[in-house]
């Protein structure tokens, strides 16, 4: 136990059920826009490259792909609010060409009846 690092790894998860009192959108949106400034930020803003990924239904129709999460951060709330099948977000570190953290937000259950969100 002595030589070992200690983790860094987080993962947050929550649920968004079908009777939501505030829209699913707005709420996914709120979502990625949280954990972008909280969790994906350097004090000077974000890590070195960051990318989104919109998928509006389960057959991949009307994707929209974004590159700089917060210089691009309006087109990605528009994508969002209509509440989609699948988003994700993945921010990387200088020195890394792996994903450093990841947002995401994908409809499950019968007929998509909640959203499952992580970060």
């Amino acid at each position: 136990m002595d030589d070992e690092t200690p983790s860094t790894d987080v993962t947050l998860r929550a649920t968004l059920d079908e009777r939501a009192a505030a829209p699913r959108g707005e709420l996914l949106a709120h979502w990625f826009r949280t954990a972008t400034d909280l969790l994906f930020s350097t004090g000077e803003g974000e890590l070195s490259d960051s990318w989104a990924l919109v998928t509006e239904s389960i057959d991949g129709a009307q994707e929209v792909r974004v590159r700089d999460v917060r210089t691009h951060w309006p087109h990605l709330a528009d994508a969002l609010r209509p509440s989609p099948f699948y988003a994700a977000a993945g921010f990387r570190e200088p020195s890394s060409a792996d994903d450093s953290g990841r947002i995401g937000g994908a409809r499950a259950g019968r007929g998509g009846s909640h959203t499952e969100l992580s970060a």
